[in-house]
């Protein structure tokens, strides 16, 4: 088969958050199972600097197009994610492909390329990664809007939509037929987190956390992560164990400066630490590490760092908002409602008792490995998109 992934951000733009590692990994497990994969995508890496590459390049197998996007600014403020040369070059390769994926929804290159495919009879599939929630579409909600009511053919014309969860399948079947929604979760390796105890303690000596407790949150800087309230909830757990630390890590979104002033009217500061968008060994060193991963955002598709904590072992407390109810299913953290005082609670069993804490960091592993094997996600893609060309 040949496909076509068409995303507005693709590596190294790890700052857009966990879809890029989605969208890179979907489309190297294909390629690796023999088949022709291309991924357009644009240049931007984050709202000020942009991919300083090839525009033309192969990564694992993947045939990489990068497009000059007309502005950071109007990408990152409004998800204006027009490139140069994107139309013109998609409607002259486009019957190059059998199957095209198209990642976000919101975007220029969402609504070119739906259109195209419906123009020259390419089935294709879109992936809102949870964006059409009712929480987020409370933000920039006149834009949102209007690009809903004048795109509809984006939903309308797809082969199928994929959800992530159970939760966003409901979500989009207020667009669209039950039976053109499939549940595909985001996957994650096992096999990359093996060696994660070679790493252990090069963060704490670095960052002079010896025999600390470990809070870790992973995920962009942006109101829509909750943060706030994990803030609060950590001011309750200091209460009870006055060396713990919140490591923040992950980049700033424009909610930074607001989350520092609650954590310095809270007067936790000294016991926080942000790092900023770390790494992929850096990102290991952090999670061989830490004690415990908290997530708690208002609104979620399916959070890839919920599945890397998961991975290395760490127990998880995540909002129900998170919409990983597997974890309380396997018992591998706890899932809650976002009260500070039911968080903090919880951070605190875990801190305390190491048993409980192993416990629950092996059945977090069974837990990724059970539901989000890439093997699992990626026999699913082949056989939607199969029955969809003939093949």
């Amino acid at each position: 088969m040949k496909y076509l992934f068409v995303v507005p951000y693709f590596v190294p733009a790890f700052a857009y958050g966990g879809p890029v590692k989605v969208v890179f990994t979907q489309a190297t497990k294909l390629a690796e199972r023999g088949h022709s994969v291309a991924v357009y995508t644009t240049d931007v890496l984050d709202k000020n600097s942009r991919y300083k590459g090839p525009r033309e390049t192969s990564i694992k197998g993947v045939q990489v197009k990068y497009f000059p996007v007309v502005s950071n600014t109007l990408a990152y403020h409004i998800n204006y994610f027009r490139a140069f040369g994107f139309y013109k070059y998609l409607k002259k390769t486009i019957n190059d492909f059998d199957f095209v994926f198209i990642h976000d929804f919101f975007t220029y290159q969402s609504r070119k390329t739906a259109s195209l495919c419906k123009t020259y009879a390419i089935p294709y599939s879109i992936t809102p990664h949870g964006v059409l929630s009712p929480v987020h579409l409370q933000f920039k909600k006149i834009v949102k809007k209007l690009y809903l009511l004048t795109n509809k053919h984006i939903l309308n014309n797809a082969s199928h939509a994929i959800a992530l969860t159970q939760y966003e399948q409901k979500i989009l079947a207020h667009y669209l037929p039950q039976e053109k929604i499939k549940i595909i979760p985001n996957g994650i390796d096992l096999n990359d987190y093996i060696n994660l105890s070679s790493l252990r303690g090069n963060l704490r000596n670095r960052l002079n956390l010896t025999n600390k407790k470990i809070v870790v949150f992973i995920g962009r800087l942006q109101t829509i992560k909750g943060l706030d309230i994990l803030a609060h909830a950590f001011r309750l757990v200091l209460e009870k164990i006055n060396d713990a630390n919140l490591l923040i890590v992950g980049p700033d979104e424009g909610y930074l400066t607001p989350l520092q002033s609650i954590l310095t009217t809270l007067g936790i500061s000294s016991s926080v630490i942000f790092t900023g968008l770390l790494k992929e060994e850096q990102l290991f060193e952090v999670l061989a590490d830490a004690d415990v991963f908290a997530l708690t955002s208002y609104s979620e598709g399916l959070p890839i760092s919920v599945l890397e904590a998961a991975a290395s072992g760490l127990p998880c407390i995540i909002s129900k908002e998170c919409n990983v109810p597997e974890i309380s299913t396997f018992r591998a953290g706890f899932v809650v409602s976002n009260e500070p005082e039911i968080i903090a609670d919880r951070i605190i069993r875990i801190l305390e008792n190491d048993k409980l804490r192993s416990t629950m960091g092996i059945r977090a592993q069974e837990m990724v490995r059970d539901q989000f094997s890439w093997k699992t996600v990626i026999d699913k893609i082949e056989t939607i998109t199969m029955k969809c060309t003939g093949d």
